[in-house]
């Protein structure tokens, strides 16, 4: 119900949230609260404060938090239902209906969390909430092209996180990330080498590349290899290339976004309906910010469920 690993470990965190803070009969559903558990800092986070910790990564990659946050889910006997995509959501002041493909008929809940893009759930509610459904569709998003390779050796004319190029340069690249720089412990083991990701296309995409679902893998590799050339100095061929077109993954904050959210958060307090907004299209693209909304936003619905019981 995600289309990026940060969105879906916000969804995964906020349920588990709920779960410790109150019973869960269905994935969608939160009811009889219970004492409210003390915010603790776990070792990790500990560490990671006093060392100043600027990025971080995961061993298997940022997929695994999502993936662990699942199974602790379903360990606790919360109900996940996977490829099963949310046709409709019919919501009124006290009750959401959830439509969900492969159901007979729709699963009746007290609140809905909705991890998905604006744009998306635009889609749901239109039959119900036609103006909800026009605000949200107001909040766009942009597909972006990832090119990464790897080399033999050290390559890079500099130790650094990478950059990115100025809207006005010339250049069909938004930037490069210096990807052995920041994780180097990702890097293969034996012989040196080095990872960057060239990243292109965003607003400019149909632009500068065309179709992007008929786009050709060996155009956005080439103009990959022309930017690090001219940008970085590196010509040497390639030990291995991979390559994917992430479609829609950045949501645009257009001018008058913040008038856009205050109508949507309107609406939705006006109505009383049982919605909750996480996720990259509202009020934050990064994955630590996405994650940190979404247990206030846990937090808050709580609340919220005890004072209505």
């Amino acid at each position: 119900i995600s289309n990026s690993v940060g969105v879906a470990s916000a969804l995964m965190l906020y349920i588990l949230r709920l779960f410790l803070k109150a019973n869960i009969s269905s994935v969608f559903l939160c009811c009889f609260l219970v004492e409210k558990p003390r915010h603790r800092q776990s070792e990790l986070v500990k560490r990671s404060k006093h060392e100043a910790w600027m990025t971080w990564n995961l061993r298997h990659g940022l997929e695994s938090l999502p993936v662990a946050l699942a199974h602790a889910l379903e360990a606790r006997g919360v109900e996940v239902l996977r490829n099963r995509a949310c046709e409709r959501l019919d919501t009124s002041a006290n009750r959401v209906k959830v439509h969900v493909g492969g159901a007979d008929s729709g699963i009746e809940v007290d609140a809905v969390i909705s991890a998905i893009p604006a744009w998306k759930l635009s889609d749901l509610v239109m039959p119900s909430h036609p103006m909800l459904a026009s605000h949200l569709q107001k909040i766009s998003a942009v597909t972006v092209a990832l090119v990464s390779f790897e080399f033999d050796g050290k390559v890079l004319p500099t130790e650094a996180f990478g950059y990115l190029v100025p809207s006005h340069q010339p250049s069909k690249a938004l930037g490069v990330v210096f990807d052995s720089c920041s994780f180097p412990e990702h890097d293969r083991k034996g012989r040196p080498s080095t990872r960057l990701t060239v990243m292109m296309g965003g607003h400019w995409f149909t632009e500068l590349f065309g179709n992007r679902d008929s786009v050709a893998e060996g155009q956005l590799v080439a103009i990959a290899r022309e930017t690090i050339a001219d940008h970085l100095g590196i010509e040497a061929e390639p030990t291995r290339v991979f390559i994917r077109v992430q479609k829609d993954c950045i949501p645009q904050y257009a001018v008058g976004h913040h008038e856009t959210m205050n109508a949507i958060d309107q609406y939705i307090e006006d109505r009383s309906l049982p919605l909750t907004l996480v996720g990259s299209s509202y009020r934050t693209v990064a994955v630590n910010d996405i994650v940190d909304t979404a247990i206030q936003a846990a937090d808050q619905l709580c609340d919220k469920l005890a004072v209505n019981r």
